[in-house]
């Protein structure tokens, strides 16, 4: 649906990330939204984008987390000293 706007719950539960860290990402710029009313309100094409663009990359730390690989990955990055991609940690380490 074009122009759908998500209160907190909604779009938190789409992105995957608990309502307070969505208003944190909010608040720093890092999600588009605004507050109306006091309440923030986020743009359901906003958040797809956001996911597409690799916003959601935390999701997939959140697995590597999951799966025990996080130490590996915090020690892929700072080898690299630089953002390193999951799929990378996980290919690295045969999962």
């Amino acid at each position: 649906m074009p122009d759908e706007v998500l209160n907190t719950r909604e779009a938190a539960g789409l992105v995957c990330l608990s309502e307070q860290s969505l208003q944190r990402k909010a608040r720093t710029g890092e999600v588009h939204a605004r507050k109306v009313g006091g309440r923030w309100q986020f743009r359901r094409d906003d958040l797809d984008y956001w996911i597409a663009n690799g916003g959601a990359e935390h999701m997939r730390y959140e697995a590597a987390v999951d799966q025990g690989l996080y130490e590996a990955t915090v020690e892929a990055m700072a080898a690299h000293e630089e953002y390193v991609p999951i799929e990378e940690v996980l290919r690295e380490f045969g999962r």
